[in-house]
């Protein structure tokens, strides 16, 4: 099947943005391997024309539909890795994003600039296993 004629063919209830990259693809394979951006926990639709073509010319025949729910996001924490200093005339605010977690543990520590380099040079520094 090649990529364009299937997208060409296919339709989704509620609408699903199909990447424009597919529309120009002439590449064929048995197996599609395609990536779309689903809503989390969406009821959907799914329906291919019965025109779709496959190389040989031969026609699907029939309309193929189903139906399918999405699954919620899976869980995540993401934060800046490595050190992070936030300056005493600045904003305290650190960029940390959590999508459905009951709870993330975050540490942090004011440490004066003499003890910085120090700590820096500690081994095992930061490790989950080891207080610092």
């Amino acid at each position: 099947m090649v990529y364009k004629n299937f997208f060409s063919k296919i339709h989704f209830k509620p609408d699903v943005k199909i990447p424009e990259y597919y529309s120009s693809w002439n590449h064929a394979d048995s197996t599609l391997w395609v990536s779309l951006h689903l809503q989390a926990e969406t009821e959907c639709a799914l329906w291919i024309d019965q025109e779709l073509e496959d190389e040989f010319g031969n026609k699907l025949g029939k309309e193929i539909s189903l139906t399918f729910s999405t699954s919620p996001y899976s869980p995540s924490v993401t934060m800046t890795t490595g050190h992070g200093i936030l300056e005493t005339y600045g904003d305290f605010r650190y960029p940390l994003y959590a999508l459905n977690v009951q709870e993330v543990l975050f540490q942090g520590a004011n440490v004066k600039k003499e003890e910085v380099i120090p700590l820096l040079t500690t081994k095992k520094i930061f490790w989950e296993s080891e207080k610092f």
